[in-house]
């Protein structure tokens, strides 16, 4: 046996493998014999047909491909491992030869795991800023950006009520000489205000409970944005420290899942992907190609993680598991489905481990206080 492993641009691996003649001679009657075991031939027990019989049935080509299935398992393993390689995606294999008497040819492609090296990731540090508590003049705007919404939409909510009336529901009348009916204004409902009323129609006590509740949102906004920032700086500085060269397969599965991701966003607000294009002038194309660099700085910062984390040597106990798992709803779910489920898990589990420890090693004590304003006197 003899291989050949060509490296190319972009993590693409070749391997061309070559298995002498009499490896497909050795295997011809062994593939005969278990392709009759799972075919019927009449006259015959499930086995014991003669491989001439067998051969009728089942085509030459149909022995050759399971020929070729048993050598590339075999022997692809052992390259595999003499060459430190290890594949992110399916392989393709592409049969070059395969014939009695004749040497069996055929090349393996994939995309090769990356060597990813992140620099004293130990030495990132990031200034995360501390919480400014909500003012009263944040909480009374906060809650008259509230009441404009709410009135707004008890307006569209009436004309449309309205416009679904009949005559005999748009209110009291009366009948004149002639029998025509003349409508009475009725008594107009007290002009909205924002006041205890009000504070109960959208769920809250009274009014002072809205205000704990607005003042509890704006400060938990707050918090999400800070974190979201010092995320965001943390992240930049860990993609600078990387070095890695990007296979190009997770560039675009990473691409997939942003369209994924949009089309189930647009689906959400009653929208399908289509009309959201058209509507935006653009094409999945122009999404891809505009996706693409941000794509990339994903894949690394995935990469980065998962560095980290096989250096720290960070694990999941199968407790942290089960309750993970207990949020989900398996009771549908299928095997197959089941097992992606904990794969997903476990991968989710090691990140956000992995991501705490480089936000506590970034941060240290370094939390920058809100600027404090500066009082001016008279002179």
């Amino acid at each position: 046996m003899s291989h050949t492993v060509t490296k190319k641009e972009k993590g693409l691996i070749d391997i061309s493998i070559s298995l002498p003649a009499s490896d497909i001679d050795a295997s011809w009657e062994s593939v005969l014999a278990r392709l009759g075991k799972s075919i019927d031939v009449p006259g015959f027990r499930p086995g014991s047909a003669p491989s001439n019989i067998v051969l009728e049935r089942v085509g030459t080509g149909r022995v050759y491909n399971e020929i070729a299935s048993d050598l590339l398992t075999r022997e692809l393993g052992k390259i595999l491992k003499a060459e430190d390689l290890t594949p992110i995606d399916n392989p393709q294999i592409k049969i070059d030869q395969i014939e009695k008497g004749k040497e069996f040819k055929a090349t393996v492609t994939f995309s090769q795991k990356p060597n990813v090296t992140v620099a004293d990731w130990r030495s990132i540090k990031v200034k995360k800023v501390a919480i400014k508590e909500a003012s009263e003049a944040d909480v009374e705007q906060s809650i008259k950006n509230i009441f404009e919404a709410w009135k707004k939409r008890k307006a569209d909510q009436k004309t449309q009520a309205d416009q679904t009336k009949s005559e005999d529901d748009k209110g009291k009348f009366i009948y004149d000489a002639s029998g025509n009916k003349i409508f009475v204004e009725e008594k107009k409902e007290s002009e909205d205000v924002i006041n205890d009323e009000f504070a109960k129609q959208i769920g809250a006590n009274d009014l002072s409970h809205l205000k704990e509740l607005v003042k509890t949102d704006l400060i938990t906004a707050s918090e999400r944005a800070a974190e979201r920032e010092f995320e965001n700086q943390l992240f930049d500085k860990l993609i600078e420290k990387t070095r890695v060269e990007i296979p190009e397969v997770l560039v675009e599965d990473e691409i997939n899942r942003m369209l994924v991701s949009l089309s189930q966003e647009v689906q959400s607000v009653g929208m399908n992907l289509e009309d959201y294009l058209k509507r935006e002038g653009k094409n999945i194309e122009d999404l891809k190609t505009s996706w693409r660099a941000q794509a990339e700085k994903n894949v690394t910062l995935q990469l980065s993680l998962d560095e980290i984390a096989h250096g720290l040597g960070i694990t999941i106990t199968e407790e942290e598991l089960t309750r993970a798992l207990a949020e989900t709803d398996q009771s549908k779910m299928d095997d197959e489905q089941k097992a992606s489920l904990v794969r997903y898990m476990t991968f989710a589990l090691i990140q956000s481990k992995t991501l705490a420890a480089i936000k506590e090693s970034a941060l240290g004590d370094k939390t920058e206080k809100p600027e404090a304003k500066k009082e001016v006197k008279d002179a």
